[in-house]
């Protein structure tokens, strides 16, 4: 069986997800051959291990908690360009490598490119159509926010239309209809798999549960970095912070870059700091982890996030990080409650990546 997976995203996410689909796949079907298509970060992380083919993506030109969407607009001016130049990357490639089937993560053009070519596809995708559209409906956006969601709306419907089964990983039970269908999150490994607390405290050499957190491998929440190891002097707590360009050691911050671990410091961790990635959501709640949730302003998909899992999370709009050390002392004070109302959730299951591959392999015949 050969398998193409086409991968874009501003973060680790949607690379963590895949790869978890990939070692499903690896365990489930005995003559297997892979390629992956997708931007810098994407080749990077799998050159190596996979052929890989890199396209250019979208761009997103700030460095801070906001999009600025003129901004963005003009950064990508050239971005028409790239469009035909990644979809003949992308075509170019499915014909030489002549998959039986793409696993597409979110970029539309490899959904176009396998279309044309009578491919089947399969597209997982973070966000819920109809909630979607609960949202646009329900709350007030800004002119440009509006046209933003409107524009992305029409290229996932597109995507939704054009695909042989389209999968979305979530907690909430919903019931499929025609090609969707509706899995428990994708999660590497379940808190049960790993060794138990203590143990981990000691290989990970922590005296007291830490702070975790996680910018998703996005250069969005870099710069707050600074700004957490000089608001932490002042907090009688360890802080664990993952997405860095570099690893070391400023005080009570220890700070890495991206690791296969990371789940073992978020089952010992007492609460997370993250952006409003779906993964890094779904990896929180079924953890069962109180979370202080940062959405980058004017993106519209983190704001979908936080429509559709809000009671799980507390969650702040970072209009500038002088009011982070308000943010992360208010939600260290809040832990102990949020994590009462998430010790009551029935346990979450983490196998979407096995669901996905079973239909998968059921539809790929």
């Amino acid at each position: 069986m050969k398998v193409t997976f086409v991968i874009t995203g501003i973060g680790m996410g949607h690379i963590a997800r895949e790869s978890a689909i990939i070692d499903k796949l690896k365990r489930n079907v005995k003559e297997l051959e892979i390629s992956i298509i997708g931007n810098k970060k994407v080749c990077d992380y799998f050159k190596g291990k996979f052929e890989v083919a890199e396209i250019h993506g979208h761009n997103f030109p700030e460095g801070n908690f906001k999009v600025n969407l003129l901004k963005m607009l003009l950064h990508n001016l050239n971005y028409p360009f790239y469009y035909y130049k990644d979809y003949e990357t992308i075509k170019n490639h499915l014909i030489q490598f002549n998959p039986d089937c793409l696993i597409v993560d979110s970029e539309p053009l490899g959904v176009k490119a396998g279309s044309l070519l009578g491919k089947k596809i399969f597209f997982i995708y973070n966000l819920d159509l109809n909630t979607w559209a609960e949202f646009d409906k329900h709350k007030k956006l800004t002119f440009m926010q509006k046209i933003q969601s409107k524009y992305f709306f029409k290229i996932v419907d597109y995507c939704y239309r054009n695909s042989t089964l389209v999968f979305l990983p979530g907690i909430k039970k919903k019931t499929d209809e025609k090609n969707v269908r509706y899995v428990n999150p994708i999660i590497r490994k379940m808190p049960i798999e790993l060794p138990d607390v203590n143990t981990l405290m000691r290989k990970h050499e922590l005296e007291k549960k830490p702070i975790l957190i996680t910018l998703g491998g996005s250069f969005f929440g870099k710069n707050i970095v600074e700004e957490i190891v000089e608001i932490s002097k002042n907090i009688n707590e360890e802080f664990v912070i993952f997405g860095y360009n570099e690893e070391k050691v400023i005080g009570n911050v220890r700070l890495y870059k991206f690791r296969e671990d990371f789940l073992e410091y978020l089952k010992i961790c007492k609460g997370v700091i993250i952006l409003a990635g779906h993964n890094s959501l779904m990896e929180t709640i079924v953890y069962k982890k109180p979370a202080l949730v940062f959405p980058i302003k004017n993106y519209i998909e983190h704001y979908v996030n936080m429509y559709e899992y809000k009671e799980y999370i507390m969650h702040k709009l970072m209009k500038d990080t002088g009011f982070l050390k308000v943010h992360i002392e208010n939600f260290i004070n809040a832990i102990p409650k949020i994590q009462e109302k998430l010790d009551k959730l029935e346990e979450i299951k983490g196998n979407g990546a096995d669901e996905i591959v079973k239909e998968i392999l059921i539809y790929s015949k």
